[in-house]
């Protein structure tokens, strides 16, 4: 992976911590996921790390709707 692609990567994730950091969360449904925010940050993070593992859209869309159906 390109060090400025991994650097990118590292901001976004960083920038999902703060945004998590501020929600008060009550229950454990909301724990279980990411605010709206910190949800498309999400969402491009893993479209890039599919794309630079060679997945197809069709794993890449298998993956990401397994893993909602895990929560």
């Amino acid at each position: 992976m390109p060090n400025a692609i991994a650097q990118a990567l590292a901001e976004m994730s960083r920038q999902i911590q703060q945004i998590e950091a501020r929600r008060v969360l009550k229950s454990r449904s909301e724990r279980s996921h990411l605010a709206a925010e910190s949800q498309g940050i999400q969402d491009v993070i893993d479209a890039v790390l599919f794309r630079c593992y060679g997945l197809s859209d069709d794993e890449a869309n298998y993956i990401s709707n397994r893993l909602k159906e895990m929560l």
